[in-house]
């Protein structure tokens, strides 16, 4: 991707927002993956508080294991 974007003439707004959104994409999938990782050890008997504590899930992050849990 980077070398696709030194050979083609953009201007830096350009080249800005095409590297925030690759960084936008990373931190998505990053999340997603550490919803998974909780889910997967609450179905294995661990409590919420502790998956929590131990991925490093903020206060108003743990709605989305308890939400993706259910459904």
């Amino acid at each position: 991707m980077i070398a696709i974007l030194a050979q083609t003439e953009m201007n830096s707004r350009d080249t800005d927002l095409v590297f925030s959104y690759m960084l936008g994409r990373t931190e998505h999938s990053i999340r997603m993956r550490r919803v998974q990782i909780a889910q997967r050890m609450i179905r294995n008997g661990h409590s919420l508080p502790y998956v929590a504590k131990l991925l490093h899930f903020e206060e108003s992050e743990t709605h989305l294991i308890t939400i993706n849990q259910i459904t």
